[in-house]
């Protein structure tokens, strides 16, 4: 058996990615929001029903756009440490100061609870993750928060729903990741979904260094995708469905055969639509965890801990007072076991097995 990642990045059928390609030969444009990157950004505006979408290069970036839309760079924001590292890069990035809340200990999304232990007048916006592509609380959130404009970090949530509505439509921005990982990509890319034609032009000034044409209108950076990861973007849209229900059975596979003894799965809402993009497991401890992996490992299968360590573990965000134990707590126990389109399902059989087999 040849080495079992825990992602491997969807490629699009070469036939389809070289037709759009062509085009770009044949046009000679390869930025500056070109015809194929327009062109994503209405397929996309329509397949996710979010019709003030905006593209941009990354995900990362696309987390500083809104929270320039939202007016809160250089102002204290309040988000989870249990996220991959750019959830806080990105704000640091833009001058903002990061304050940590801590996770519910079922879902593992932010706990609105702690948000509003650590609410106040300075802080200017609320960053919560997706975690998963899972749904948060979001009434809980919007309560907690007071009126300060919600961000949501949705970089894992590309087509899940909850109760038939996108997870992209919450908050006043969310934020998607389009990188190579993802379950659907363009090798690099991200965007930007607001709930205004006004906040939309924002932020398309935003990624082209605040000017259209010769309009200079505001300060602006160089945020734009290129031709050619639209083209990957587009030729990978069309089966994306198809791709959807093979990460469907395997996700299946594992819940079905997985031992409950030793392990648990993060809890979800009814009417949550997954998008089967990660299959997180929490170990009843590190060392089971630490057994688990090498176990794996020893079979060229590889996990990965998403997300180890806590965000409050890093020496440059040490300087914050707050503790969130729940998080410090889950981050140590909690493992992604592979998952993706193409994973055979004797092979996934094979991870079960394994892990099963560890007392």
């Amino acid at each position: 058996m040849s080495r079992v990642n825990v992602v491997k990045s969807d490629l699009p059928d070469e036939r389809e990615f070289f037709s759009h390609l062509k085009e770009v030969f044949a046009n000679n444009i390869l930025t500056n929001n070109g015809p194929k990157c327009q062109e994503l950004e209405r397929v996309l505006a329509k397949f996710l029903d979010a019709e003030y979408l905006t593209i941009c290069s990354n995900g990362t970036v696309a987390i500083e756009m809104a929270i320039r839309a939202a007016n809160a760079a250089g102002r204290p924001v309040i988000t989870t440490p249990f996220t991959y590292v750019a959830t806080i890069t990105a704000p640091m990035w833009v001058g903002c100061e990061v304050i940590f809340a801590d996770i519910d200990p079922e879902t593992l999304c932010i706990d609105p609870l702690s948000i509003a232990e650590r609410i106040t007048d300075q802080v200017a916006a609320v960053i919560p993750v997706n975690i998963y592509g899972h749904p948060c609380d979001d009434e809980g959130i919007r309560e907690a928060a007071g009126g300060v404009p919600i961000i949501y970090d949705a970089a894992q949530a590309f087509g899940a729903k909850l109760d038939g509505r996108s997870l992209f439509d919450f908050g006043d921005f969310a934020t998607c990741s389009l990188h190579a990982t993802k379950v659907f990509h363009c090798g690099e890319g991200g965007f930007v979904v607001a709930h205004s034609a006004e906040k939309r032009r924002e932020l398309c000034l935003l990624r082209a260094f605040g000017h259209d044409n010769d309009e200079y209108e505001s300060v602006g950076i160089n945020a734009k995708m290129s031709e050619l990861h639209a083209c990957v973007g587009l030729s990978l849209l069309k089966d994306y469905y198809g791709r959807l229900e093979k990460r469907k059975k395997i996700d299946g596979l594992y819940r079905a055969l997985l031992k409950r003894d030793k392990l648990r799965f993060p809890s979800t809402p009814e009417g949550f639509e997954s998008n089967y993009g990660y299959f997180p497991v929490i170990l009843k401890n590190e060392n089971l965890l630490s057994r688990v992996v090498r176990a794996l490992n020893q079979a060229d299968i590889f996990p990965r801990r998403y997300f180890y360590p806590a965000l409050t573990t890093l020496t440059y965000t040490r300087q914050s007072l707050e503790t969130c134990p729940v998080a410090e707590d889950i981050a140590k126990r909690v493992l992604c076991l592979p998952l993706y389109a193409s994973l055979p399902l004797v092979v996934a059989e094979k991870i079960v097995e394994i892990v099963n087999s560890i007392e």
